[in-house]
């Protein structure tokens, strides 16, 4: 990713990356259900290593490295397929979820310390089962957790905390919406993408209010400067 004096909001060309990102995400994950049953797994390595050198875009946001987050999660979800849901995710799902629901609203641990924490639920989850689902599910999935991630993204590309909060640690926060029980996925994107929608709206309002008192104390030094001159011309 790169800084935010590089991203401007009101151009569409600092939208692209994100839909290449989305699409390319898509069809990743499509690829991923259809091959790693048929033991595809190098095809899918050899892939991503051709867009990485000639088709990557790591404007505003690294393209090829969320598009190999999206596989990886895939196919931990496909080596923990089961025909029924179990208890044990759903628990580990939740509490994956109230913690990093917790972060975003307010981080409460440092970066590398909440990164070591989402692990411990990634490998905790990795160990139970997940619902075997079609297609149609698989890619809902990726289309909600790309577009979490997305949308976070650019908020902090927005508010110039990109280099404090990593891609992968910012990956681990929405994983539940991959390799949760559907039901608490389909909550931890409602939760996402409310809490997103309310950073760009205090963003937004908080930058114009700073705009406007940053131009009332700038109309205000000048005029205390002019009458400062004026005064020192009558007492010459």
């Amino acid at each position: 990713m790169v800084s935010s004096s590089n991203l401007d909001m009101t151009l569409a060309s600092s939208y692209i990356p994100a839909f290449m990102c989305l699409g390319k995400s898509l069809i990743a994950a499509g690829l991923a259900w259809v091959l790693i049953p048929l033991n595809g797994l190098p095809t899918l390595g050899v892939l991503l290593l051709i867009d990485r050198i000639f088709l990557n875009n790591d404007f505003i946001i690294d393209v090829n490295t969320m598009v190999a987050i999206v596989t990886a999660l895939r196919l931990t979800a496909h080596t923990r397929e089961i025909t029924n849901t179990n208890t044990a995710q759903l628990v580990i799902g939740l509490l994956w979820s109230a913690m990093s629901t917790m972060q975003l609203i307010r981080p409460i641990t440092r970066p590398k310390t909440e990164l070591l924490l989402q692990g411990m639920m990634f490998v905790a989850i990795s160990w139970t089962y997940q619902s075997a689902e079609n297609v149609a599910y698989v890619l809902t999935r990726t289309f909600a957790y790309v577009m979490l991630l997305l949308g976070h993204t650019y908020w902090l590309a927005a508010t110039s905390l990109q280099d404090e909060e990593p891609i992968a640690l910012n990956a681990m926060r929405f994983s539940p919406v991959m390799l949760g029980d559907t039901s608490l996925a389909m909550g931890a994107t409602l939760i996402g993408a409310l809490l997103i929608i309310y950073k760009y709206k205090y963003k937004w309002h908080h930058r114009d209010a700073v705009e406007i008192s940053d131009t009332h104390d700038t109309e205000a030094a000048l005029l205390r400067d002019a009458l400062a001159r004026a005064k020192d011309n009558r007492a010459l």
